[in-house]
């Protein structure tokens, strides 16, 4: 029996893949035949084809056959045997590079595809995302920008309960509800809770009012984020025109609330809508969950970053103030006193109107005179845009004091649109 079999001489000169007369053909065809099989190449020589080189018999006498003398041609077995192993060390080491199919592997340097990997659902931390999966984490409302990383970390890390702190230069564009004041529910001056119902028109939440056809809704706030839970009706936000460009302008926010300006039809996050200068606009947003509310210039939604609380306060004492219900005495007569409210802290968007928030009973109020002690008897009798509140009492025999409008109502100056 003969066994084709290169000196170590022989194969030094060759390569593995250029070896037309090795057992079962080509080094590459005897790779994938081992591959099939399930066979390790290395194994097989070192097990196999070794032990039926070293078992031959002098049958055959040609020039590449083993000898009864325990030569090979002009060449001793441990000479080609040497060659052997050159072969299965060549084997191994392309077995090692290759990319494989199945198993763990280490890859190193730059790939690049020319098609997109299709990858599963990720169930640990390093592990990669389809964009479909990103896009399905909505509504964190992430940016076509530079923030997208920074933004969405943070914003997954609050909503799974933890706390995100991130520092970085923003600009109107990227800054709370943009044009919308009090986008993220914030500020509540009236102190509405509960269950809170208004009537088509009324004011709950700072800038937000109920649509046409009234508003019912529910509110709660978690790891820092208010969301409503609005179970009829609408709510509403009209934006002054004089803060608006001619130009388009993207609605989006979080929640199953659909949304809508000015009248379109309603539609899921985010809508693109164009705006005339000097018009104003409204916004509107039916049944269902909401948050994180941004009307913003351009066709692109970017991330909701919540403003300061001051800042957001100060925007929406633009329009409505409260006046913490200490007003001094203005003058008076013997049977009323009329008293003013401090000076505004602010300037408003127009003068306004005052209103002290639900139905005002004598024990609503305190009229403190000088020496400390209150005054009862006293009766409301108006409250008007001046800053002026009257109270009636004949003969009150009052001539230094203020009233003090207690902690259960609140006294409120109103420049809403």
């Amino acid at each position: 029996m003969s066994k084709k079999i290169l000196t170590p001489a022989a194969y030094a000169t060759n390569n593995i893949q250029s070896q037309p007369d090795q057992v079962k053909g080509q080094a590459s065809a005897l790779k994938l035949s081992f591959d099939q099989t399930g066979i390790d190449a290395k194994s097989y020589t070192n097990t196999s084809l070794i032990a039926e080189i070293q078992s031959e018999t002098p049958n055959d006498a040609g020039a590449n056959s083993v000898g009864a003398e325990g030569t090979f041609g002009t060449n001793n077995v441990g000479d080609e045997l040497k060659a052997v192993k050159v072969i299965t060390d060549d084997l191994d080491t392309k077995d090692t590079n290759n990319v494989k199919l199945t198993g763990n592997q280490s890859v190193d340097g730059v790939k690049t595809f020319t098609s997109s990997p299709i990858v599963p659902t990720p169930t640990t931390d390093s592990q990669a995302v389809t964009k479909k999966y990103v896009d399905d984490l909505a509504p964190l409302n992430i940016p076509d920008n530079s923030l997208t990383e920074t933004k969405m970390a943070a914003d997954m890390k609050k909503q799974a309960g933890g706390v995100a702190t991130y520092e970085m230069g923003l600009t109107p564009k990227q800054l709370g509800g943009a044009e919308l004041i009090n986008g993220g529910f914030s500020v509540n001056q009236r102190g509405v809770s509960g269950t809170v119902t208004l009537s088509a028109g009324v004011y709950g939440h700072d800038r937000w009012k109920a649509g046409s056809g009234g508003c019912t809704y529910t509110f709660s706030e978690i790891n820092g984020i208010v969301t409503l839970n609005i179970s009829s009706g609408s709510l509403v936000q009209e934006i002054l025109g004089t803060n608006l460009q001619s130009d388009d302008y993207t609605l989006s926010w979080g929640g199953t609330s659909q949304g809508r300006v000015d009248l379109n039809a309603f539609g899921d996050s985010p809508i693109t809508e164009s705006a005339t200068s000097g018009v104003n606009l409204i916004v509107e947003f039916n049944t269902g969950t909401l948050f994180n509310a941004k009307l913003e210039i351009g066709d692109k939604a970017n991330a909701f970053i919540s403003k300061k609380y001051k800042d957001e306060f100060e925007d929406c004492s633009w329009y409505l103030l409260d006046l913490f219900g200490r007003h001094t005495l203005g003058f008076y007569t013997p049977n009323y006193i009329v008293f003013l409210t401090s000076a505004l802290s602010t300037k408003m968007r127009v003068t306004p109107t005052l209103f002290i928030n639900g139905a005002v009973t004598g024990t609503d109020y305190d009229v403190v005179v000088s020496d400390g002690n209150v005054s009862s008897g006293f009766m409301l009798s108006s409250l008007d845009s001046n800053g002026s509140l009257r109270l009636d009492k004949t003969s009150h025999g009052v001539t230094d004091a203020f009233v003090w409008i207690k902690t259960t109502k609140k006294v409120f100056a109103d420049a809403e649109i």
